[in-house]
C-alpha cells in the first residue's frame, strides 16, 4: 500500500499541505489543492491518500450543467457512503490534460466552486502552460511532483520494501523502465508480483 511519505515530498511541498489542511480545519483561506505534474507521477493517488477521511466524489467535467451536477452530487447519499462512516464529502477534479474542451469545461466548474469551499477539494492536473489553468493555479494552493531518476528509483525501492519484496538491482531497472517511470504501472505490476509471483523468480 502507497503512502505519502513513498513521494518523498520536500518540506516546501509538506508545508503547503499543512496549510491547506489547516485551512479546512480552520475554516480560513480555504481553497482547493492543485497537484500538477506529468502523466504516471502519482497525482490521483497522491490526493487519494490525503483524502482518505471523506467520501471522495470524483467529478466529470464533461457534464455541461457544471453548478447543478455538483450540487446533486453534494446534496445526495451514495451508495457508498450507506457502508461507509465517512460523512463527509470531498471532491476530487481529476486528470485536467492542456486540451482546449478539457480546460473549457473546467473552467466552467471552478467559477461555480470559488464561491462554495464548504469541502475539501482538490484538483489534479498535467503540467501546463495554459493562461487559464495558470490564474486557476494561483488561486489555490499547489505543489508540483516531479522526480529525478535516482529519486524515483529510490521512491520504487521504497515501494518495495514496504510490500517486503526484495529484488535484484537489474530486475529493478527493468521493472522501472518497463513502466516508462510511471508509478501507477509500478504499483499495478508490484501487486503482481506480491499476489502472483515469488519475487526471485520472477523475469524481470
Amino acid at each position: 500500500m502507497i503512502n505519502i511519505d513513498n513521494f518523498k515530498l520536500n518540506n516546501k511541498k509538506l508545508n503547503i499541505i499543512k496549510l491547506w489542511k489547516n485551512s479546512l480545519k480552520n475554516k480560513k483561506n480555504v481553497k482547493p489543492l492543485i497537484i500538477s505534474g506529468e502523466k504516471g507521477v502519482g497525482k490521483t493517488s497522491l490526493a487519494n491518500i490525503l483524502l482518505k477521511d471523506y467520501s471522495i466524489i470524483v467529478i466529470d467535467y464533461n457534464i455541461i450543467n457544471s453548478e447543478e451536477y455538483i450540487k446533486l452530487l453534494l446534496g445526495k447519499k451514495d451508495i457508498s457512503m450507506m457502508f461507509s462512516k465517512k460523512e463527509d464529502k470531498a471532491l476530487l477534479i481529476d486528470d485536467i490534460f492542456d486540451i482546449k474542451k478539457n480546460i473549457n469545461e473546467f473552467c466552467n466548474y471552478f467559477k461555480y466552486l470559488e464561491n462554495n469551499y464548504n469541502h475539501p477539494i482538490i484538483i489534479t492536473l498535467c503540467n501546463t502552460t495554459n493562461k487559464k489553468l495558470n490564474n486557476i493555479i494561483n488561486k489555490c494552493y499547489h505543489i508540483n511532483i516531479s522526480y529525478s531518476k535516482n529519486a524515483f528509483t529510490n521512491i520504487v525501492e521504497n515501494i518495495l520494501v514496504d510490500n517486503n519484496l526484495n529484488i535484484k538491482k537489474k530486475q529493478l531497472n527493468n521493472l522501472i523502465d518497463n513502466s516508462n517511470y510511471n508509478l501507477n504501472i509500478i504499483n499495478e505490476n508490484i501487486k503482481y508480483l506480491k499476489n502472483n509471483i515469488d519475487i526471485n523468480d520472477n523475469p524481470y
